[in-house]
């Protein structure tokens, strides 16, 4: 029997050139042959037009106000979708401002090792210090204990864009960060999501080891055309503030999903410009 599978991603008209190449290369270079659906805040038509194309799903929304604010609408919006149309499917979501460099197909077969959520990490932890959560004394500390707890295990904090987890694990992830939003977290402040799944991180069901699924740019060497993750295990706590340990840039495994970080103007490490001439053919 085949294999369900939903890869998904959520877009506005601000990351919207960037949404086209996640797409474009997902059916390309990523070889996914599954379903794709797309959270749609707003994109234009040429956009919507390539998804009828690319036979993914388009679920329109109301762009929230902060714009940025679609990273937490995104988790609450899906939720109903995914429980209608998508049980016992195997999902990953993934941020619309990454390409894949490659076949993804392997990550469906990790999900299947993994009891709970598999994330990916960010070597660099920047949060702030009262952290994007409830304001209370209680919850501050609380909250706070938690995400140094996980950028000690994980060696970072946890990618807020990427998660990929069969049915289950999935929707209960999903309806945790829901009643998070309905209890006091600000639905509306960008980052709120990061700083959520970090605090909802299971040390007993969850993994952090999907660098090569969804990795930054920014910890990544490219060597003859190919994206090498650097490996994530060489923070320092120094002073009380966490610093790289850059005598252990190890190089590890091939990455599949190169995250661009929108805003960072990675301009030449694009899909569409790595791989131009097969981007124009796809979209003309």
């Amino acid at each position: 029997m085949e294999e369900k599978t939903l890869i998904l991603t959520s877009a506005s008209r601000h990351c919207e050139t960037l949404f086209i190449e996640w797409l474009v290369s997902l059916r390309t270079l990523g070889n996914y042959h599954g379903k794709v659906m797309v959270l749609d805040y707003g994109i234009g038509n040429r956009a919507k037009m390539l998804v009828t194309k690319f036979r993914a799903k388009l679920y329109s929304f109301k762009k929230p106000n902060p714009e940025k604010a679609v990273v937490n609408y995104r988790f609450v919006d899906m939720l109903s979708i995914i429980e209608q149309h998508y049980r016992q499917y195997k999902i990953a979501h993934f941020d619309a401002d990454i390409w894949f460099t490659s076949e993804i197909g392997e990550l469906f077969n990790e999900v299947n090792e993994v009891p709970g959520c598999l994330y990916s990490v960010e070597c660099r932890p920047r949060f702030i210090p009262r952290g994007r959560g409830p304001q209370d004394s209680k919850t501050l500390k609380r909250n706070r204990t938690k995400v140094d707890q996980v950028v000690r295990h994980c060696k970072g904090h946890i990618n807020g864009g990427f998660v990929a987890a069969r049915y289950q694990p999935f929707v209960d992830k999903l309806i945790a960060i829901r009643n998070a939003f309905d209890n006091g977290w600000n639905i509306n402040r960008w980052g709120s999501d990061q700083y959520l799944v970090n605090v909802l991180f299971d040390f007993d069901r969850d993994c952090a080891n999907g660098n090569r699924w969804n990795c930054s740019i920014k910890e990544v060497i490219k060597k003859n055309g190919e994206f090498y993750h650097i490996k994530n295990s060489y923070m320092l706590l120094q002073n009380g503030r966490w610093i790289l340990d850059k005598s252990k840039r190890i190089r590890v495994e091939k990455v599949v999903g190169l995250h661009l970080n929108l805003g960072l103007k990675k301009e030449r490490e694009r899909f569409s410009k790595l791989h131009r001439e097969l981007f124009h053919r796809i979209i003309s």
